[in-house]
């Protein structure tokens, strides 16, 4: 259980107080279970016409320096980590966004009971989503392969509590998103606006936001 934020800017922008702003949220966001968002985080940005990226296994709200001196860009994409299980703390490679040359990726989401048909590599089921998200891109437009992503994970689990995952190419952000009625924890936010355009899992001060409706997928 995790957030995460990506934001769209119509010029390169300086994000740092918004994503100040995040990590404040995250510091007081808690799941139902009471679990923190405090197990590291991550960045992906466009600069120099490519994906950079950052990762760090500090709660994001005790890595204010770094905060502080994102570079000026246009898409961004910030994740807060909320391990499931003990033994997968620590350990760096597990922190999102994943970034695949020409994708940015992130995740979050609670999925119970997959039987997959077939082994997919990866080690946690963040990566394996998003393998079989790379799988589908080869093949569709973002839009097409986020729907097919969804709709593979559905038919080979027993319930999805919230699944939400984004993806961005360079040019564009596209987010699906699902979750229960039951615990709106899942829910995503979306502010449009000329100049910004932000998706967040929770509201930060400041912003119109509009709740994302369960299994839509929205392009920024």
């Amino acid at each position: 259980m995790c957030r995460f934020l990506i934001a769209k800017s119509v010029t390169k922008t300086n994000f740092a107080k918004l994503l100040n702003d995040f990590a404040i949220m995250c510091q007081k966001s808690k799941t139902q279970e009471g679990d923190w968002q405090g197990d590291g985080w991550g960045m992906g940005w466009r600069e120099d016409n490519q994906w950079n990226s950052y990762h760090s296994l500090k709660p994001i709200w005790k890595d204010r320096e770094r905060l502080k001196n994102v570079p000026l860009t246009n898409q961004i994409m910030i994740h807060a980590r909320s391990a499931s299980f003990a033994h997968q703390k620590g350990v760096i490679e597990y922190n999102q966004p994943h970034i695949n040359k020409q994708y940015c990726f992130v995740f979050n989401g609670l999925v119970r009971g997959v039987k997959l048909t077939r082994p997919i590599k990866g080690k946690i089921g963040s990566q394996k989503i998003l393998l079989l998200l790379i799988e589908q891109l080869k093949l569709s437009d973002p839009s097409k392969a986020l729907k097919k992503t969804y709709d593979f994970i559905s038919n080979h689990s027993e319930k999805i509590k919230g699944f939400n995952v984004g993806v961005g190419n360079g040019d564009n952000f596209y987010i699906i998103s699902d979750f229960t009625e039951a615990d709106e924890y899942f829910s995503l936010r979306l502010y449009n606006g000329k100049q910004i355009k932000i998706i967040c899992s929770e509201e930060l001060n400041g912003f119109n936001w509009k709740k994302i409706e369960k299994k839509m997928i929205v392009k920024i």
